[in-house]
This record gives C-alpha cells, sequence and structure tokens, in this order.
C-alpha cells in the first residue's frame, strides 16, 4: 500500500498542477457540476488546454469574431456545426464530430429529462435517481434506429449505427464522474487509462477479474480526493505512458514499471 501511495505521488508530482477554468475576476459565478463534467468529457478526449479553451467559448468568457456563445442552454441550442467550430478553434485534434454530438445529445437530454439545462444542489432525490437511472441507456425494446430522446433527429445520420440498448448517453468514465460530483458514489471512474497504466506497472494483469481490478485501482487512488488523481493517470497515460512507443525514458516510475523494465531487461526495484 505505501509503494502504491508514493508511485501515485511520483505522477502527480511530475504533472504539475492543472489551471483552473477562470479566475472570479474575469468570470463571477463559481463553477458548476455541468461545469466539471463538461470539462472532464472534453478533456478525456482532448488536450486539457482544449478543454479548458472550449469551456471559456462555451460559457462566453472568451469570445471571437465567429464564435459567440454565453451559457449551455445556448450550446444546447446550437447548430452541430457551431460546436465543432468551438472545438476546433479551441485547438482539438480528435474527432470533432463525434464529441459535438455527444455534448449536444447530453445537453438536449438533460433538457428534455429536467426541463432545463443545468444540475444544481435544488434537484429532488428522486428526480435525480431517475435522471440518473435513464441516463445509464435505452431499453432492449426500443428500435434500433428510433428517433428517440436517445437518438434525436439531428444525430440519426451521424453515426452509422443508432446507440445500441443499454449503451450510455455518456461514455462510462464521464457518467461514474458525474455520479461522483453529485455525492452517488466515492469512488473515482476506472478506465481504460487507468487499467493500462496499473497492468503496466504490475498491479493487476489482463486476465485479473474486473472487479478485482476495480478494488485494486480503488485501493491505489485511495479516498482523498480520488478524481483528481484519476484525472492525473488519464494525463500521464495520454502524455507518457502512451499505448504505442511509450515515453519510458521520460517517465517518473519507470523504476518501479514491470513494462519498462522488460523493456529494458532489468527487474523493477
Amino acid at each position: 500500500m505505501e509503494t502504491m501511495k508514493i508511485t501515485l505521488a511520483h505522477i502527480e508530482t511530475s504533472l504539475g498542477d492543472p489551471r483552473g477554468l477562470w479566475a472570479a475576476k474575469e468570470y463571477p459565478h463559481q463553477l458548476t457540476i455541468l461545469d466539471k463534467l463538461m470539462n472532464y468529457l472534453i478533456g478525456y478526449t482532448c488536450d486539457g488546454s482544449v478543454a479548458r479553451r472550449s469551456i471559456r467559448l462555451f460559457k462566453g468568457i472568451d469570445s471571437t469574431d465567429q464564435i459567440s456563445f454565453s451559457s449551455w442552454n445556448e450550446t444546447r441550442a446550437a447548430s452541430l456545426k457551431d460546436i465543432r467550430e468551438v472545438l476546433c478553434l479551441a485547438g482539438a485534434t480528435c474527432d470533432t464530430w463525434e464529441l459535438a454530438v455527444t455534448i449536444k445529445d447530453f445537453l438536449q437530454n438533460l433538457f428534455d429529462t429536467l426541463g432545463y439545462c443545468d444540475i444544481d444542489d435544488d434537484i429532488q432525490e428522486t428526480e435525480l435517481n431517475t435522471y440518473l437511472d435513464q441516463l445509464q441507456g435505452k431499453p432492449d425494446s426500443w428500435e434500433k434506429g428510433a428517433i428517440t430522446p436517445f437518438r434525436p433527429a439531428y444525430a440519426s445520420w451521424l453515426r452509422k449505427k443508432a446507440r445500441a440498448p443499454g449503451e450510455n448517453v455518456l461514455p462510462e468514465p464521464a457518467l461514474m464522474y458525474l455520479k461522483y460530483l453529485l455525492g452517488k458514489t466515492r469512488y473515482a471512474p476506472f478506465d481504460y487509462h487507468s487499467e493500462k497504466v496499473l497492468t503496466r506497472l504490475g498491479l493487476m494483469t489482463r486476465e485479473t477479474p474486473h472487479q478485482i481490478k476495480k478494488n485494486i485501482y480503488n485501493q491505489f487512488v485511495g479516498v482523498d480526493k480520488p478524481v483528481s488523481k484519476h484525472r492525473k493517470l488519464v494525463e500521464f497515460s495520454k502524455i507518457i505512458c502512451l499505448e504505442r512507443q511509450p515515453r519510458c525514458g521520460l517517465c517518473p516510475v519507470r523504476t518501479s514499471c514491470h513494462y519498462s523494465q522488460k523493456i529494458s531487461g532489468s527487474s523493477p526495484s
């Protein structure tokens, strides 16, 4: 357990602290749950700086001659083309059409379900539980390709197939992150990036049962700010512990990494 803490501390220290989305003097409103979720959703696919720039454009803190947004409700009502333009202007290099669909799909679903485009502390517990349940996927009985709240008309032409039965409106890590922000779980999201890093460190194998993997991961990040540590692992995975050609020479935990030592022919310390 102590070794896990030391390893995670090295990873966190090597990446530094992320910049805040905005300062009170430039935008007096505090971060909302939706702001944090969207920052996570965009930052998970793109670079953190791209997510920060995108959020500032969507909220109207930054503006350009071509782009003018002021709220998430305005983003919801915008065209996919305009949402994609914001992402591209912010420097996104991922599949911006797919990300634009995810953003608009989620915001529209939020508006259709709750009647407004935000999530705050005033929401009733029963309403919140119902909303979270339906976020986890559409019923199997819904027809494939049908226009539903989970497959709106504006998105149906962008993908080769409709969202599969049971598929989340949000990607699984983002859904778990939302539940954490809402106090519905105390565990951080467990995802591909986390699994890859911990497997290479030798803390689990590909054959380890999924639930045991999650237990090992939860023990690794601990209960003190687990989501912050999770985001550091994601960043570490995208910057240093790459799927192909990992940058082991820059890795702060290479002496403890089974993968790195296997490549170099030595044993982890």
